[in-house]
């Protein structure tokens, strides 16, 4: 990770709020909370390949489909070049 730099007249006072709703970086007091509750939860190895495995078998049907569908349009657009020349 970069090293942040430090300037000699820096003194962490905050002069301007620049957390201000309607900005794409705009995090709710909520939401801060609960990155903070978030963050101090270790899981062990064994719960994270639980968790990836889950979201991987979430996400397999979706992936089928897509790749059922691609290859249907892909048969059928090469059936109608092969039978039309």
């Amino acid at each position: 990770m970069r090293k942040k730099k430090q300037y000699d007249d820096d003194n962490n006072m905050t002069v301007a709020e620049m957390n201000v709703e309607g900005m794409r970086w705009y995090t709710s007091k909520k939401e801060q909370e609960n990155r903070k509750n978030i963050e101090g939860i270790n899981y062990t190895k064994n719960e994270k390949k639980a968790m990836i495995k889950g979201a991987f078998r979430a996400y397999l049907p979706i992936f089928l489909i897509a790749v059922g569908a691609f290859s249907i349009v892909f048969g059928l657009i090469y059936l109608w070049l092969v039978f039309n020349s």
